[in-house]
């Protein structure tokens, strides 16, 4: 057993900072690739999660108009939701133990095909039960995209880089699921749902050559062979240079360089379209399928960290799924289109959250790392960022129905659009939560538990989905019972507990860390 215990590593020394992890010398490493190839790579993934997450509400504002047209309750319309989330959960196991054995790449592809397929027929049917069935296909294509792009980062990315690109991603996403109905809306007030999916379809089709042809595999086998002191003499001056121009550099200023220019060009390119390059885990499959499952309900922090993307989406898939019986009755009475322009507020105020949440992580880890630990980087800083979330949690959730509530008792007469921008900014607070939520447990898992890293963001995917299900399923009865009041302070008060669960984590969280790395039954069990 190694003496070095993940998650507690050498970040800074003589104001510099260290690589984490150290690049290898082989220029197939991804973390020796040019910056450029990284953030195409990135860039192109990011798009894939941006139309993932537009898949989700894309039928939200659509809402009243699809009850008429399927004469279905309100419930059964939002089982259109429930069910594609259902679909991601489901699918949630299995491109974890594919992605674990053969690589990211093909889980990419596959995703993506399975979008494109579910998102072309609905486009192709007017029938409820065919709708509700290809949303689930495309919910099965969701998942590569919302789980494993945080794994890629940790793939491309130093740790003292990774918040940054956390945080990128995470408002890629967001502003795929609240852009996205504005623009998705104005398609169906002039054509109909069938021509806002064939769109979105044409979108995945554009997205899946870009992911063919750019998106090389990202997972290597990582050989953790360099020594303490090799470890302090290897700095990067800034945080900008690829890992290529710190170490490997040295190795191609030699007679061999133009050889191995030779083999990896064109070769490698033709042989990089395979979906499958080579097996990257020996593991027992059927261990691999199981374990975010095993994870979840054994692993004090898996738990928490699961449990604390779950709450904030489910918190926001709940206000997007009855977003149109609120705003399209008295008093509000709006239009289809007036009520697509309410996600403008979420989007905005992810985009503020972004530089928030992502350089905030970087820059307190680095800062306590400094000032407190004599350079060493432990990753319980990330858990800072968790202080966020619960102060947009307090705002959005807690202020979001009391808003509708004044809304709904002070006025007798009929609001306008600018009546709703005080609920549209509250909003915005909840999904700012969402924000703070992923980039401190993506960034967390990644720097903490690398060996199992995948697991956990498969547990919170599975986790949240299944919450969003429930929650899409029974929210609105719910509210119809106890009123919105009462609704959002139950599960504001829920998300503030699990919030400040995060405490007892910064404070013992090494200790877990060395009993999962140093216990020979845990070892074992995950085959780390």
């Amino acid at each position: 057993m190694s003496d070095t215990l993940p998650g507690t590593v050498p970040l800074v020394a003589d104001d510099k900072i260290i690589l984490e992890p150290q690049p290898s010398q082989d220029p197939e490493d991804p973390l020796n690739w040019p910056l450029s190839e990284k953030l195409t790579t990135f860039g192109i993934l990011c798009v894939g999660a941006i139309l993932s997450a537009v898949l989700n509400p894309i039928l939200a504002t659509n809402s009243l108009h699809l009850l008429f047209e399927f004469k279905k309750p309100l419930n059964d319309i939002a089982m259109l939701t429930g069910y594609q989330l259902v679909g991601v959960a489901c699918a949630g196991p299995f491109f974890n133990a594919s992605c674990r054995l053969f690589g990211r790449r093909h889980t990419y592809i596959a995703g993506m095909m399975l979008m494109l397929a579910g998102s072309w027929w609905a486009a192709a049917t007017d029938s409820y039960n065919a709708l509700l069935g290809a949303r689930i296909v495309q919910g099965l294509g969701v998942m590569p995209y919302e789980a494993l792009l945080s794994l890629t980062v940790a793939d491309l990315f130093f740790v003292h880089q990774r918040g940054l690109y956390y945080a990128v991603y995470a408002i890629a996403y967001i502003a795929g699921a609240f852009l996205g109905p504005i623009i998705v809306t104005q398609i169906i007030v002039r054509h109909n749902q069938q021509w806002a999916f064939g769109v979105l379809g044409g979108f995945c089709a554009v997205e899946l050559v870009l992911v063919w042809l750019f998106v090389k595999e990202t997972a290597y086998i990582r050989k953790n062979d360099a020594t303490s002191a090799q470890i302090q003499a290897r700095h990067s001056d800034s945080e900008e240079k690829s890992a290529t121009t710190v170490d490997t550099t040295l190795v191609y200023q030699t007679s061999d360089r133009a050889v191995l220019r030779k083999a990896k060009f064109p070769s490698t390119y033709y042989a990089g379209l395979n979906p499958f390059s080579q097996r990257y885990s020996r593991a027992n499959p059927i261990n691999l399928l199981l374990r975010p499952l095993y994870l979840f309900f054994v692993h004090p922090a898996v738990f928490l960290g699961a449990a604390l993307q779950a709450m904030p989406v489910g918190t926001t898939i709940l206000p997007a799924t009855i977003i149109a019986a609120l705003f399209a009755v008295p008093p509000y009475s709006l239009t289809i289109q007036k009520i697509s322009y309410l996600y403008a507020g979420p989007t905005v105020a992810a985009i503020i959250a972004f530089p928030l949440a992502g350089l905030s992580s970087d820059w307190f880890s680095k800062f306590i790392a400094k000032r407190f630990r004599s350079g060493i980087h432990e990753a319980e800083t990330r858990l800072f960022v968790v202080l966020g979330m619960a102060i947009c949690t307090a705002i959005g959730l807690f202020g979001f129905g009391r808003q509708i509530r004044h809304d709904t008792a002070e006025y007798r007469h009929t609001l306008h659009l600018q009546s709703a921008v005080p609920s549209a900014i509250l909003f915005g607070f909840i999904v700012c939560a969402v924000v703070f939520a992923n980039v401190a447990t993506g960034a967390y898992f990644a720097d903490a538990y690398p060996a199992i890293a995948l697991d956990a963001y498969v547990s919170g995917l599975i986790v949240k989905n299944l919450v969003g299900y429930a929650l899409t399923r029974q929210g609105f009865p719910w509210i119809l019972r106890d009123g919105i009041v009462k609704t959002l302070d139950v599960l504001g008060g829920i998300q503030l507990g699990l919030c400040a669960l995060a405490i007892p984590l910064w404070i013992f969280g090494k200790q877990i860390r060395r009993a999962t790395y140093r216990s020979p039954f845990i070892v074992r069990a995950l085959d780390l």
